[in-house]
This record gives structure tokens, sequence and C-alpha cells, in this order.
């Protein structure tokens, strides 16, 4: 829960310059990229082939920060 949070305060202070819009949770944000981070972490173990893990992040992003 302390990651979720710390996550949800960096997009909350994103959103207050601007670089997030404002229809974004980021409550929501901080636990949706705290499950990402959580499961790259649990597939890199499992010995998954890196080029697969940065897929998975890069569009982990994508989707987290569309608009």
């Amino acid at each position: 829960r302390t990651q979720d949070a710390a996550l949800a305060a960096r997009f909350k202070q994103a959103q207050q310059v601007g670089q997030l819009s404002d229809k974004a949770n980021p409550i929501v944000l901080g636990a949706m990229t705290s499950a990402l981070l959580h499961s790259l972490s649990l597939r890199a173990r499992a010995g998954y082939e890196r080029e697969a893990l940065v897929q998975w992040a890069q569009q982990g992003v994508k989707d987290l920060l569309a608009r």
C-alpha cells in the first residue's frame, strides 16, 4: 500500500502541474502502476526474456496514461 500511495501522490502532483488530465484518478493510477510493477517482477523471476518484459512495461505505461 505504501507504494500505491507514493505513486498516487506523484500522479496527483502531475495533475496539479498539468502533466496529467484532471479526469484521471491518481489513486487508481497508483494502484494500477503498482500492479504492473508487481507483475513485471513476478515475470522476471519466472524467467521471462528481457525484451518481453520491456514490451509489457511499454504497453502498460501507454495504457495507464492514455488520455
